[in-house]
């Protein structure tokens, strides 16, 4: 289908009439109404339709059906049964929903008797729908910049938009024009990270191919692939008006993992059978980051069968990038010093243009910044040196007492992701590295706060987005009734995204039979840990026997796990250093003669099996404070100095024996 307005000149034009009443204005457009829905009654499923849509310079509607159907040939019809004078000014192509604004304002003025009866006439019906939701998942444009090829092929080297594209222009700019529409030879999959230069690709290449003959329409219809899109239901439907059309559609990074559609989100088969269904009469453009090579693979394999046009953008290695960006530098009568370029760029990596764009901008505004206007020099904020960088987050983990095997294990899991990261920056093939962790160990020996930090050095390296602990237990993710449990995982999982989910006493999970709650929200787990394996780290704490267990209970579970850190039960002297700490961080000391019972008090309680290490150690610098308050609620506070008021005494650490625990349980008894 295409869409036009036709402008015309009505002679003696009754609308325009300075004097017409409300009533001589109703009756006209009744006149108006009847003759169009008798028209469109005769004409909408051969050819389309035509309705008036503008009075003061007269204007029509026009939906074409056919290949046949001529726009201006629909307006002449609708002027003859009206019996009006007239000559045709202008016509313009339009988009989808500037028709369905035009029905509407038909509506309103009385030329056709209902929208949504001409909607229905032209099957448009589920499109109209779609269209005035708030977010619609569908939106047009029209390519109408008119240039010559040499304009063309001129903007592509100019903005360096890539040889591929550039090839691929020549190759239609030199093919013959076609007087008649046969059909769609070759569709694309347009890359690149400037998002701008996929745009002018876009444009380009379906203005190019119109005029070749190759499309009957101007129009492209935009179709966002995006997570929580209604697109997919509406995707037939578009196809089917885009006959002899364009539909584009942009894949968005939250619509994949890096494996390719993530799972109950996009299905790129399905997608797929679409475009094949359409292959012949209608032009498909993917439009993508360039970044998603893995589903670029994922398009192409899925598109086996017919003819795919992959236009990437080029990767410069550093003389190619060292003239384009003295090329930026020439346009804005600026020149960059060779020691500069050579600190910009790096011999043994490619740039893509977006990066130089963006390198070459970054160095403008600080030469503006100081060297210009050398006035505004200390405003200017330098990048802080790498040593500097070192996320806060990452000191307090250096900082805490004891963990050396923990500290070393996360410094190995940090470097690793961050190279990985490079890799894939860099186009470098590279393993696609799974996050998740394990942390086994008694109770108080850091897990939850090294998980805390864990997440925000993560944040603080590129490798997390956001940085947030989320922590669940058994009673968050596990429901009442059948069917409960699956939502509920995924739901802490999506709060989660760009984080670290934070999965305590993980054993729980364990059921004392199989195929119960727990083996639900296990086998939930291991489908979300593969679905949001790119910027989410599960992390699963609990005793390391228990943990073990929980661990064999999905073979799929075991295989996703990264990194086994294991916490080992802090030493008597870690727990003195530990309470001293403690101590310290809340404004008081502790005597040198408290430390010989401290060491023997904590020497004694770690032989209780449910010894709480540095929450232990916790309670006794507390209740430590409550026996000094007693101490000193005791004296005359005018004849105490400071000092002795924030001493805690080896009178005032207390040691009780603690309560055996029964013998821990995996799990629940069924």
């Amino acid at each position: 289908m295409r869409f036009f307005n036709v402008y015309a000149e009505i002679d003696n034009n009754p609308f325009c009439k300075e004097d017409i009443k409300r009533n001589e204005e109703r009756e006209l457009s009744g006149m108006v109404c009847k003759a169009t829905m008798a028209l469109m009654e005769e004409t909408a499923e051969r050819k389309g339709c035509v309705f008036m849509s503008a009075t003061a310079r007269p204007c029509l509607s026009i939906c074409t059906r056919s290949d046949k159907a001529d726009e201006k040939e629909l307006a002449k019809m609708l002027f003859r049964r009206l019996e009006y004078s007239y000559a045709l000014q202008s016509v313009k192509e339009v988009t989808i929903g500037a028709f369905f604004e035009d029905m509407r304002n038909a509506d309103r003025n009385g030329f056709i008797s209902d929208e949504t009866e001409v909607a229905v006439y032209l099957g448009l019906e589920d499109l109209q729908e779609f269209s005035e939701r708030r977010h619609a998942p569908f939106s047009d444009r029209i390519a109408d910049e008119e240039k010559t090829d040499e304009e063309l092929i001129g903007e592509a080297q100019e903005n360096y938009l890539g040889c591929r594209y550039e090839a691929e222009l020549k190759r239609i700019l030199d093919a013959c024009k076609f007087e008649h529409f046969i059909g769609i030879p070759a569709h694309y999959i347009i890359g690149s990270t400037d998002g701008a230069h996929r745009r002018t690709m876009i444009r380009n290449i379906v203005s190019a191919l119109y005029e070749k003959g190759r499309l009957l329409s101007r129009r492209y219809t935009l179709v966002e692939l995006q997570d929580g899109s209604d697109a997919l239901n509406i995707l037939p439907d578009i196809y089917r008006v885009n006959d002899g059309a364009t539909v584009l559609l942009k894949i968005e990074s939250d619509a994949v993992d890096a494996d390719g559609f993530r799972r109950n989100y996009f299905d790129v088969d399905a997608i797929c059978d679409i475009v094949k269904a359409n292959c012949s009469r209608v032009l498909t453009i993917f439009s993508i980051d360039s970044r998603f090579e893995k589903v670029k693979e994922k398009l192409r394999n899925a598109l086996s069968g017919l003819a795919v046009v992959d236009i990437s953008e080029d990767l410069y290695e550093k003389d190619a990038a060292v003239a384009i960006i003295q090329s930026f530098a020439q346009k804005d009568g600026a020149e960059i010093d060779e020691n500069t370029k050579n600190a910009m760029l790096v011999s043994d990596r490619s740039y893509d243009f977006n990066t130089l764009s963006s390198m070459y901008s970054k160095w403008r505004h600080e030469y503006l910044s100081t060297k210009a206007f050398p006035e505004y020099k200390s405003f200017f904020t330098h990048e802080v040196a790498e040593t500097e960088k070192k996320s806060n987050a990452y000191a307090e983990l250096q900082d805490m007492i004891g963990l050396s095997p923990v500290k070393k294990l996360i410094d190995e899991a940090i470097n690793y992701f961050k190279l990985q990261n490079e890799y894939r920056k860099r186009g470098i093939a590279f393993h696609r590295p799974t996050m998740h962790m394990v942390f086994t160990g008694s109770p108080g020996t850091a897990k939850t706060s090294v998980a805390r930090l864990v997440a925000r050095i993560f944040k603080d390296n590129d490798i997390l987005s956001a940085g947030n602990l989320i922590e669940v237990g058994r009673g968050d993710i596990i429901g009442q009734y059948v069917g409960q449990t699956a939502p509920l995982v995924k739901a802490a999982f999506k709060k989660a995204k760009g984080s670290v989910l934070f999965i305590d006493e993980a054993y729980s999970l364990v059921d004392g039979k199989k195929g119960l709650y727990g083996d639900e929200a296990i086998n939930t787990i291991v489908q979300e840990m593969e679905n949001n394996r790119d910027d989410l780290i599960v992390i699963f704490a609990g005793y390391k026997d228990e943990m073990q267990t929980f661990l064999e209970r999905n073979p799929g579970l075991n295989s996703r796990i990264a990194f086994h850190v294991h916490f080992d039960d802090y030493s008597s002297v870690e727990l003195f250093e530990i309470s001293r700490s403690l101590a310290q961080k809340s404004g008081f000391t502790i005597e040198p003669s408290a430390e010989a019972k401290l060491l023997s008090g904590f020497a004694d309680a770690k032989r209780n099996p449910s010894f709480g290490n540095g929450r232990f150690a916790r309670n006794i610098v507390e209740k430590a404070k409550l026996s000094l308050s007693n101490r000193m609620a005791k004296q005359d506070l005018r004849f105490v100095s400071d000092g002795v008021m924030t001493t805690l005494t080896a009178d005032d650490f207390i040691f009780v024996a603690e309560q055996q625990p029964a013998c821990r349980k995996i799990g629940f008894s069924s």
